[in-house]
């Protein structure tokens, strides 16, 4: 009677587990554009970046990848110590870049916990196409953008 039980569920797990489910990365990141100053021929970024454990870790690495024309105004390019699971680390960081190049900007977070550890990148594409709309926080591209100004109604987040 309890093989009968067993078997029904497994089989009520493997029928309400989806197949393309995959394990949760035990991080949450962000990282956002808050703010493009233009002088010049040079753009300064102003991003936020944020990290929440989900478990509980040994040590926290952070490394900022910046493309060569890039420089790093201020923020760190290489972070490393311990955060509590659940609470929120926060960095803020200024970016500057030439005006009419866009690359990819990287934050590799990783995770040494008791017996494993974790990698995660963080990307945002940074460029002349790359503007905020300040009223709504929401990134939008030049696909989006020139959308907009042929007069549709909705901006999509692309």
């Amino acid at each position: 009677m309890k093989k009968f039980y067993f078997t029904k569920l497994i089989l009520l797990m493997l029928i309400t587990t989806p197949i393309w489910s995959k394990a949760r990365q035990p991080v949450d990141t962000a990282l956002q554009l808050k703010d493009t100053i233009t002088l010049g021929d040079k753009i300064d970024y102003y991003l936020t970046f944020e990290c929440r454990p989900l478990a509980n870790t040994e040590n926290i690495v952070f490394k900022l990848r910046l493309p060569e024309e890039f420089t790093l105004v201020k923020g760190f390019s290489h972070w490393e110590g311990e955060i509590s699971k659940g609470s929120i680390f926060t960095q803020k960081f200024i970016i500057k870049g030439p005006k009419e190049l866009t690359k990819s900007v990287i934050i590799s977070t990783k995770l040494n916990m008791e017996k494993s550890e974790s990698l995660k990148n963080t990307i945002i594409k940074l460029g002349p196409a790359t503007k905020l709309n300040k009223s709504t926080g929401v990134l939008l591209n030049q696909k989006t953008i020139n959308r907009a100004s042929e007069g549709k109604r909705r901006i999509r987040r692309e």
